[in-house]
This record gives structure tokens, sequence and C-alpha cells, in this order.
């Protein structure tokens, strides 16, 4: 039986490692869009904008 062995380019193990990251980044600002919405609504609800006054939501 004769195997063929498949081996991929460097140039094709490349592309698909960048669609793997875009698809992290895209992953990753949806997160912190997500995130930030989060932290609006929480100081909205608090009134308090400033991460440095004490009554600031942790």
């Amino acid at each position: 039986m004769n195997k063929q062995r498949h081996t991929e380019t460097a140039s094709a193990i490349a592309i698909r490692e960048a669609r793997v990251i875009r698809i992290l980044l895209a992953d990753l600002d949806r997160t912190i869009g997500l995130l930030d919405g989060d932290i609006a609504a929480e100081e909205e609800r608090s009134q308090v904008f400033d991460i440095f006054d004490h009554r600031y939501s942790c």
C-alpha cells in the first residue's frame, strides 16, 4: 500500500495560524466590548465614575 504523506508548506501553516490569531483577536475584541458595557452600566448605576473614588465598585 502506497501511503501519501501530507506535509504543509511553511506558507500554508502561516496562513492557518494567522487565521486562528485573527479569530482570537476578534473574540477578545468582543469580550472587551462586553466588559466595557458592563463597566459603563455599573458606573451609571452607582453614579461613581472615578476609579480612584473609594466608592467605585470593585
